[in-house]
């Protein structure tokens, strides 16, 4: 007898809690080359999304994946979550190589990939940001990687997704 595929039901979550989840389950099992995470969060931000939880954790979690290995020796990664508007945006920032702007809407494509030569081939599938992009699109939102304001080298990649109460009903 073959299980059955599991429904996943869209709730109310904070996008918050569950950033700050990923980063203690990162501490606890700590992260290579010392890099580091910081969580910055805006007063404003704790307000709740409509998700599917292990969905949007897929998209958050691969993100920090992403920054983490593209991260320098003892380098930071900040997510940043803060309200604009009827949007919650998530911010994850390396301070690796960034991304070039001729190759910012490719690196959502799928089996796309953009690494450092030094690393070993077939290590990533170049599927994660394209996954990324469907969870996000699915959940009303929106995904995007910019430059970093602060000028320092590095990638920021935004997601934004609707305020909870600010969804329209169907």
């Amino acid at each position: 007898m073959r299980a059955r595929p599991t429904k996943q039901v869209a709730g109310r979550l904070e996008p918050v809690a569950m950033i700050a989840g990923l980063i203690a389950q990162r501490d606890e099992r700590g992260t290579a080359r010392g890099v580091r995470l910081h969580l910055d969060l805006l007063p404003d931000a704790q307000v709740p999304v409509m998700a599917e939880g292990a969905r949007l954790e897929r998209v958050f979690d691969n993100l920090i994946d992403n920054a983490l290995s593209f991260s320098p020796d003892r380098g930071i990664v900040s997510i940043g979550v803060r309200r604009i508007e009827s949007d919650i945006e998530v911010r994850v920032e390396d301070e690796g190589p960034g991304v070039p702007e001729e190759a910012r809407e490719a690196i959502f494509r799928r089996f796309h990939s953009v690494r450092p030569r030094e690393e070993a081939f077939g290590k990533h599938s170049g599927l994660g940001l394209a996954i990324a992009r469907t969870i996000v699109e699915a959940h009303q939102g929106s995904i995007a990687v910019q430059s970093r304001e602060d000028r320092l080298s590095g990638a920021r990649f935004a997601v934004r997704l609707p305020v909870a109460d600010e969804i329209e009903p169907e």
